[in-house]
C-alpha cells in the first residue's frame, strides 16, 4: 500500500476548507498511509482555527502557517522544508474535494504500472452538486504515455496530478508573489517524469466558480499579464502545445490579439496526446486559427 502526502495551500478559506478536509477524512483508505499538510499562506480570517480544530481529531492532518507569498510560495515551502512521507504527492486546493475512492484508484494504478505521474479525471462543482460533465475527457487521450511529446496534457489544474516524491522534489522553485503558477507546476511535473498514465476514473471535484477563483475573473490586461507569462513558462517547460490549447478560450485569444502579443516557440508542434484519429482535427484547428499567434 502506497503512502500519500497531500499539500493544501490555504488563504482565507474559512468557507471551504472544512469541506475539503472532510473529503479526505471520508476517503476509504488507511489514514496511517496519508499525511496532509495545510499550509496557511498568511490567512487573516478564521481558516487556521478551523484546521486546528479538525486536526485535533485527525492527527494525520498537520497545520503550518507562513507569511503570504501566493500559491507558488506554498509549493516551494513544501518542497524545501517538509519531511514528507508520501511515495506520491499531490496538491489539493483548499476549495476542491476528493471522492471516497481517490487513494484506492491511484494506489491500484501505481501497483500496476509504477508510473512517475498519474493524472485522474475530475468533475466540475458549482457549489451545489457535482456536474455530470467530466473534465478532462480522458477517453480521447492515450492512456499510457512514455514519449515526452505525448505527455503534455492540455490541462494544468493541480487537482488530478499525483507525482512520485522524487519527481516532485525535482521541481524548480515557482515564482512567488504572483498568481497563475499552476501551469509551471504541472508542466514541470511532466518534464520531470519518464512515464505518465491517465485514468478516466473521477478522483475529485473542482470548485470552478467559487468566489475569488482566479479562473472566473474577467479577462482584462490585469489578468492577461500573469496568464501570458504562465504560457511562456509552459513553452520553457517544453509544453507549447498547452498554449495552443489555451487559445481555445475566446476572451484570452482576443486579449492576446488586442495587445499584439505573440509566443516564441522552440520546435514544431506535436499534439501527440491525442490519438491519430483526433489529432488531425486539432491540427486543422491550430493551423487555421492559432498558428499566427506563434513565431
Amino acid at each position: 500500500m502506497n503512502k500519500f502526502t497531500i499539500i493544501i495551500p490555504m488563504f482565507n478559506s474559512e468557507k471551504f476548507v472544512a469541506n475539503t478536509l472532510n473529503s479526505i477524512i471520508s476517503t476509504n483508505y488507511d489514514k496511517n498511509n496519508i499525511e496532509v499538510y495545510v499550509i496557511d499562506d498568511g490567512s487573516t480570517d478564521n481558516s487556521g482555527e478551523i484546521v486546528r480544530s479538525i486536526s485535533k481529531e485527525n492527527p494525520f492532518i498537520k497545520y503550518v502557517k507562513k507569511n503570504n507569498g501566493h500559491w507558488g510560495s506554498v509549493i516551494n515551502y513544501a518542497k524545501n522544508n517538509l519531511n514528507m512521507i508520501g511515495d506520491y504527492i499531490s496538491i489539493l486546493d483548499s476549495d476542491d474535494f476528493y471522492v471516497k475512492e481517490t487513494f484506492n484508484i491511484i494506489n491500484k494504478l501505481v501497483l500496476k504500472s509504477n508510473d512517475d505521474l498519474i493524472v485522474g479525471s475530475f468533475k466540475k462543482y458549482d457549489g451545489n452538486k457535482p456536474r455530470k460533465k467530466v473534465m478532462p475527457f480522458w477517453f480521447i487521450f492515450k492512456r499510457i504515455l512514455k514519449n515526452k511529446t505525448q505527455m503534455n496534457t492540455p490541462f494544468c489544474l493541480p487537482l488530478p496530478f499525483f507525482a512520485k516524491k522524487e519527481v516532485f522534489l525535482k521541481l524548480n522553485d515557482l515564482k512567488e508573489g504572483v498568481a497563475y503558477q499552476d501551469p509551471d507546476y504541472s508542466t514541470q511535473l511532466v518534464k520531470n517524469s519518464s512515464s505518465l498514465r491517465f485514468t478516466k476514473k473521477v478522483i475529485g471535484l473542482y470548485y470552478y466558480n467559487r468566489e475569488n477563483n482566479s479562473v472566473s475573473q474577467k479577462w482584462d490586461n490585469k489578468r492577461l499579464e500573469p496568464e501570458f507569462h504562465a504560457c511562456l513558462k509552459c513553452i520553457e517547460n517544453d509544453a507549447q502545445e498547452l498554449v495552443s490549447y489555451r487559445l481555445n478560450i475566446k476572451d484570452f485569444r482576443e486579449c492576446i490579439k488586442d495587445n499584439n502579443l505573440k509566443f516564441k516557440i522552440n520546435r514544431k508542434f506535436k499534439f501527440n496526446w491525442y490519438p491519430f484519429y483526433i489529432r488531425w482535427a486539432y491540427w486543422l484547428i491550430h493551423i487555421t486559427r492559432y498558428k499566427n499567434f506563434f513565431y
